[in-house]
């Protein structure tokens, strides 16, 4: 009965896994794949309209900053595009970007921000890497050959140019740029205690820090 049981949670974990969508991008040879979570979706929009946006989520809401939240699509079901589709039809309000939320094999939860770190070759030229992309550039200020490229492709379509740039023999690597959602933690046990940490403007100081 046991072996039973645990053939049959196997074969339903292998459904599970079979199930997940997935994307990816090569990096020198090396292919880097995401998961996309099932649970929540990376939402951007104007900063006036935050208010109107959270009470239209409620408590599926989570606020990253001024302008970008999560927002959980557990009664979702479908794609990551038919889920995105969904939204943009039920909801009165105009996105400035709806993405995919990827798991990487660590599972930290990442969302591809639309940018690239590219590092042209010594004769290379940036403007022949990038042909035809319409996109903004900052150089580094140590290193006059890195580039920190800004776009307005979607995960997807950023992705399957990374694949497509690879090849490019005037660049050292090309490769994505992601915000990481990691969770604060430490392993002191004396964390708590430590008062200097939670800055309340004593003699001086920006309570604001």
């Amino acid at each position: 009965m046991k072996q039973i049981v645990l053939t049959c949670m196997i074969i339903l974990w292998g459904m599970t896994v079979k199930s997940q969508e997935k994307m990816s991008y090569q990096l020198k040879g090396q292919l880097i794949e995401f998961s996309i979570s099932q649970n929540e979706i990376y939402i951007r929009f104007d900063k006036d309209q935050k208010v109107v946006i959270e009470k239209q989520f409620r408590q599926n809401f989570i606020g990253l900053n001024a302008n970008s939240a999560l927002i959980a699509v557990k009664n979702l079901t479908g794609s990551f595009r038919q889920k995105k589709q969904i939204l943009q039809d039920n909801i009165p309000i105009k996105f400035k970007k709806v993405e995919p939320v990827l798991i990487y094999e660590d599972g930290i939860r990442e969302i591809a921000t639309g940018e690239l770190n590219i590092k042209v070759k010594q004769n290379g030229s940036l403007d022949k890497i990038l042909k035809g992309v319409k996109y903004s550039s900052q150089q580094n200020q140590f290193d006059e050959k890195l580039y920190l490229i800004k776009t307005d492709l979607s995960t997807s379509e950023l992705f399957r140019l990374v694949n497509r740039l690879q090849s490019s023999d005037q660049a050292e690597f090309i490769e994505p740029n992601f915000i990481r959602l990691i969770k604060p933690y430490t392993n002191d046990q004396f964390y708590s205690y430590q008062w200097s940490i939670n800055n309340q403007g004593y003699l001086g100081g920006d309570s604001r820090c």
